[in-house]
């Protein structure tokens, strides 16, 4: 699955991501890029890359991000 393809499923709903981290460990998270779960942003002074992916984490309700070339699998 490439970039755009990810994203417009996330932007559809809750998708889960497992991935590794740099570390190592794997790590599943559950995740969405739907606009009625997102905070209202205020604007962004982040780098944008485009090997990594910000998503919001519907466990945590936080910004939290992962490399594309470390996806397990995507569900």
């Amino acid at each position: 699955m490439n970039r755009e393809e990810l994203v417009s499923k996330l932007r559809e709903g809750a998708v889960t991501v497992t991935f590794r981290k740099i570390n190592g460990e794997v790590r599943v998270m559950h995740c969405t890029l739907k606009e009625e779960f997102l905070p209202v942003l205020k604007g962004s002074n982040h780098k944008r890359s485009p090997e990594v992916l910000p998503v919001w984490d519907l466990d945590k309700k936080a910004w939290r991000s992962f490399r594309l070339d470390s996806i397990i699998e995507v569900n």
